[in-house]
């Protein structure tokens, strides 16, 4: 985080040499050094004393992660009574705590997934990338090729049969016997 805070910082001093040298040439004057290295930067006034800021202006006190969950529960709870005073229900856990059982559960799946495959030998990897139409690549199974194929049909799928009677039957197969004509109508007598 301090590298990006030191480019950040760089491309702030090179941009402000950037604007001193335009500002030169339509003949204004900047200080050499920026407003922000100087540490004069003026500060917003002071609240007057006894008064209160405005809504939404208050800087709130840091807390510690406790005190943050407290409130963090204390609002979810305030959530439940407004919605219940509307006749809907929001469940009594918070959406933070089923995210965070919902991630806990995914990690144990990808990690019995992940030793299931680790446990494997080069053969077994074979066999089930030839079994699901998967050529294994450096030992490890490719993905499928998501968005670009219907699916079950990717690049190493054989083209798929035609069917029969449509005059392009596979290698060796007999032809297919030719349909028989359709009886001709006869037109209704005029009545």
């Amino acid at each position: 985080m301090e590298a990006r805070f030191e480019e950040a910082m760089a491309e702030r001093n090179k941009r402000y040499e950037e604007l001193r040298n335009r500002a030169e040439e339509v003949g204004l004057e900047l200080p050499e050094t920026p407003p922000w290295a100087r540490g004069d930067v003026p500060q917003p006034p002071a609240m007057p004393e006894g008064m209160t800021p405005p809504a939404g202006m208050e800087r709130p006190e840091p807390m510690t992660k406790e005190e943050f969950e407290a409130k963090r529960l204390e609002r979810w709870e305030a959530m439940r009574a407004r919605a219940a005073e509307m006749g809907r229900e929001l469940p009594e856990t918070p959406p933070w705590v089923a995210a965070e059982e919902r991630h806990k559960k995914m990690m144990e799946k990808y990690e019995e997934y992940r030793s299931t495959i680790e446990a494997m030998t080069d053969e077994q990897k074979e066999a089930i990338a030839a079994l699901f139409g998967n050529r294994a690549h450096h030992g490890q199974m490719r993905p499928r090729h998501h968005g670009m194929m219907p699916y079950g049909m990717g690049p190493d799928m054989p083209a798929p049969m035609p069917m029969p009677g449509t005059g392009a039957e596979p290698e060796g197969a007999a032809p297919a016997a030719p349909a028989a004509p359709a009886p001709a109508q006869q037109p209704e007598p005029a009545g």
